[in-house]
């Protein structure tokens, strides 16, 4: 339950804890903390006996802090919000054996001045690590993968289905400061079907991204599924497809390429 202070003076209400998040959900983001379950075929990877099947796991969301609303319906305005969320991969050929996992957080602050239009920006910290039983395995050691970086980003509603959005990163930290770069950044686009209670909805999303690091080669992922609306969160069951550079950061250097089958939950 959200808690209301009323300021007068500004014509604002200040939320404290608010469920309502202002900075929409980049729905093909592989970078995104979220929660899903994957399955995953992969048709091309380097990792050192990755496995070309594999559980993808997302554990994580968005909490908000403080809300400075200024509509009532608590759409516009200032949002404080921290992101916390785990990322692994299981090789489903070899015993599930955890390949490997990534921790992160952040801190965003988001601003919406008006419908179609929000921005944000915000620290955020990911920091990678091998799998024990790869380790085991394979013999290799971590690279010791460490990101801290500072994000910037902005959505715009082109019509009420289709949004856009662009996001970068500079990273201050980077613990392994030979392989690592500090730029990366990332566009896309999704579409969302209108609502309907005789049919169920549908959508689609489209993400490219790249990085200083890998050279700014094109990682490329695609979704379409359809969405499946509760009382305050939006499941969501498709198909994905990604090409580009392995998304657990001890692999960065790696590339793969898969198709998978998902479920979301966007919290």
């Amino acid at each position: 339950m959200s808690l209301s202070l009323v300021q007068p003076v500004l014509a604002d209400e200040v939320i404290l804890f608010p469920e309502q998040q202002i900075y929409p959900v980049n729905l093909a983001d592989p970078r995104r903390i979220q929660f899903s379950a994957k399955t995953l075929y992969f048709d091309r990877t380097s990792i050192d006996q990755g496995g070309d099947r594999r559980f993808d796991l997302k554990l994580g969301g968005r909490l908000g802090l403080l809300h400075v609303s200024r509509d009532k319906d608590d759409q516009l305005g200032w949002l404080l919000s921290l992101d916390a969320g785990f990322h692994g991969q299981f090789d489903i050929t070899s015993s599930q054996d955890n390949i490997g996992w990534d921790g992160s957080y952040a801190l965003m602050l988001s601003y919406r001045p008006d419908p179609r239009m929000a921005f944000k920006l915000g620290v955020h910290h990911l920091s990678a690590h091998l799998g024990d039983e790869y380790i085991e395995r394979t013999g290799r050691t971590r690279l010791s993968y460490t990101r801290e970086e500072l994000q910037a980003g902005m959505n715009l509603s082109l019509t009420d289905n289709l949004q856009w959005y662009v996001e970068t990163g500079w990273a201050y930290v980077r613990l392994n400061t030979q392989a690592q770069k500090p730029w990366r950044a990332q566009s896309g686009l999704q579409y969302r079907s209108d609502k309907s209670r005789d049919r169920l909805q549908w959508y689609a999303g489209l993400n490219l991204g790249g990085s200083e690091e890998r050279d700014w080669q094109k990682d490329i992922t695609f979704q379409f599924g359809w969405l499946i609306p509760t009382r305050s969160r939006t499941w969501r069951v498709g198909f994905e497809a990604y090409d580009g550079k392995a998304q657990l950061g001890e692999f960065f250097q790696d590339d793969e390429r898969y198709i998978g089958l998902g479920l979301w939950l966007d919290i």
